[in-house]
């Protein structure tokens, strides 16, 4: 799984007096006067705006223009996320291909259908996502060359022996035997001065190096803003 890099702008109220404050550095604003926008009367009907759009509407360019810099930095980044994601889909297709599509394993996978159905017809979600049991212990350790180590907090790798196992007792087995399920493995940020609202990332297995992941998923952006953050790799 490739994550794409998406990036959260934390957006300040907009007076309406007469002062002047700067939305944050870090935004990518448009030209376009904010302060006259929400000054403005509001001439919204009643219901869903989008009813009343002209049938064309998709047709014409989209208004929102951006000095050069910005322009710059949003293609750049909207042609990279779809370069990264292209290579992503054919690699990870070609690879899976072969074995995903194996008459052998469509098959069993056709047959373990009911198990599932079963479960999404009953509408429980913790039949597939029971309850994590309490008592598991973690181990921490100071984590080894992230791009980031926080001045006012720390970076650690934790680690524990997985309680999870298959809902498909087909599967048990096979995933048991595989050593590297049985340990889990998470890197945290987190803040000196207590708990904090904590933004967990998931990654996978195409892409789970943590240094990839602290820079696709702005880790630090997150940091700065008050957040601690977790990346733990898929599945478990």
């Amino acid at each position: 799984m490739l994550g794409s890099t998406v990036r959260y702008a934390i957006l300040e109220a907009i007076p309406t007096d007469d002062s002047q404050e700067q939305l944050p550095s870090d935004s990518i604003v448009s030209r376009i006067a904010h302060e006259s926008y929400v000054n403005s009367p509001n001439t919204m009907p009643p219901y869903p705006w989008w009813k009343h759009l002209e049938s064309n509407f998709y047709r014409r360019p989209e208004g929102f223009e951006l000095g050069l810099w910005d322009w710059i930095r949003v293609t750049g980044t909207a042609s990279t996320d779809v370069a990264l994601r292209t290579f992503g889909a054919l690699a990870l297709g070609t690879l899976a291909f072969p074995v995903g599509f194996h008459p052998v394993r469509f098959h069993a996978a056709l047959r373990d259908r009911q198990i599932y159905t079963q479960m999404a017809d009953s509408g429980d979600p913790k039949q597939f996502f029971p309850e994590p049991p309490s008592g598991v212990k973690v181990h921490h350790r100071r984590a080894r060359f992230p791009l980031f180590r926080p001045k006012d907090g720390q970076c650690e790798d934790l680690s524990f022996d997985s309680p999870y196992q298959p809902v498909n007792p087909r599967m048990r087995k096979s995933h048991q035997r595989r050593s590297s399920n049985r340990v889990a493995h998470a890197r945290w940020w987190h803040h000196n001065d207590g708990p904090r609202p904590t933004i967990v990332a998931i990654h996978g297995f195409f892409a789970d190096h943590y240094l990839l992941n602290e820079w696709m998923f702005a880790l630090r952006w997150f940091y700065d803003r008050g957040c601690d953050v977790v990346l733990f790799t898929l599945p478990f």
